[in-house]
């Protein structure tokens, strides 16, 4: 399995795959879960398509069941080249989990979610303001469910919406209705350019396939 490791200080973070298998070998040992606790308070973002249970658990308690694709089909497009996932570490505690889809120069951070116990310890803004960091020269959006009063976590639903303003990401205008919930695009890119719907539907078409992307279209008139 692939896996790539980076941390809070990403100006001299590779890939995996892009390093030589000697320096892999010593990325791998500073990295690895024996050694964390020497680095206690740096984030490590690990990715690989074999999550650990950690990740598994996290998905399933952070996202209600009519928000949750299989977690089959997320590992089967975790190829990375369409899409990649990350558990988040402090030290060897797993802090959050990440999922991002990617398209030509777009970052979509599809699923992303830091740890209920751990929740209100600034975690959720580092992670982002990493990501920012790590594709800055890259156009990023991600989606939280619309504000709606007619719902009963209306309060719930403007918390997160003003973290992540709070976070750089602005309102784009646009939204999308993915099965019964309708979300709002939120967007961040240095250059203030902004994906717009056709290229936003193109980057699920890319992920999904032309033929599940039909059926996600179907399903979601």
């Amino acid at each position: 399995a692939t896996t790539e490791i980076y941390t809070l200080s990403l100006h001299d973070a590779l890939p995996i795959s892009a390093i030589s298998a000697q320096q892999k070998q010593s990325v791998e040992r500073k990295y690895s879960m024996s050694n964390c606790t020497r680095r206690q308070g740096k984030l490590h973002f690990i990715s690989t398509r074999r999550p650990g249970k950690e990740f598994k658990k996290l998905y399933t308690e952070a996202f209600p069941a009519e928000e949750r694709m299989p977690l089959f089909m997320l590992l089967c497009k975790a190829n990375g080249t369409r899409a990649k996932f990350f558990t988040v570490f402090d030290g060897e505690m797993p802090v959050a989990l990440l999922y991002n889809v990617y398209y030509r120069d777009i970052v979509y951070v599809f699923y992303f979610a830091v740890n209920n116990n751990l929740r209100g310890g600034g975690y959720g803004s580092r992670i982002m303001k990493t990501i920012r960091q790590k594709y800055k020269n890259r156009r990023l959006i991600l989606a939280v469910e619309k504000p709606d009063e007619n719902y009963e976590n209306i309060a719930q639903r403007i918390k997160r919406l003003d973290f992540y303003k709070c976070c750089g990401f602005e309102q784009s205008g646009n939204s999308v209705k993915e099965g019964k919930v309708i979300y709002e695009l939120l967007a961040h890119s240095e250059n203030e350019s902004r994906v717009d719907m056709k290229e936003y539907y193109e980057l699920m078409k890319n992920y999904f396939g032309k033929g599940l992307f039909a059926l996600y279209k179907i399903a979601n008139r």
